[in-house]
């Protein structure tokens, strides 16, 4: 596998794409990453899948890890679960962020549900 595919979608629902990839083996080692937002946890999946660090074409790698636009923006790269199986054998799972702001946000939008804070008029 050069790239990474889909195993849960932005709606959480299991993609069948991997399936070809699973199916001509069982004996698989796991490997997943879970972490908050911009911690690396693509650059270091990517990593073990076998980029290397000084590469200076950072779309090249396996998981996409997060751009500055991204990171200025308080956005996120990876949403659901990305899959990758490797020559050896590993799966290699790469999440998107644990307990962060921008995926509450993608997932109330999804959702049709629009965010709006309520105030408690207070008398003094």
């Amino acid at each position: 596998m050069k790239g990474s595919v889909k195993l849960v979608d932005d709606f959480f629902q299991f993609n069948d794409s991997c399936l070809e990839y699973l199916l001509d083996q069982n004996d698989f080692t796991v490997v997943g990453c879970l972490g908050l937002q911009g911690v690396g946890k693509s650059t270091l999946m990517s990593l073990l899948a076998g980029n290397l660090p000084n590469e200076n074409n950072k779309n090249a790698y396996v998981f996409r890890p997060q751009s500055s636009e991204h990171h200025e923006s308080g956005g996120h790269c990876t949403v659901g679960v990305d899959l990758c199986v490797t020559s050896n054998r590993v799966i290699l799972l790469d999440t998107q962020p644990m307990l962060s702001p921008s995926v509450m946000d993608r997932t109330m939008q999804q959702d049709g549900k629009k965010f709006t804070p309520t105030t408690a008029a207070v008398e003094f």
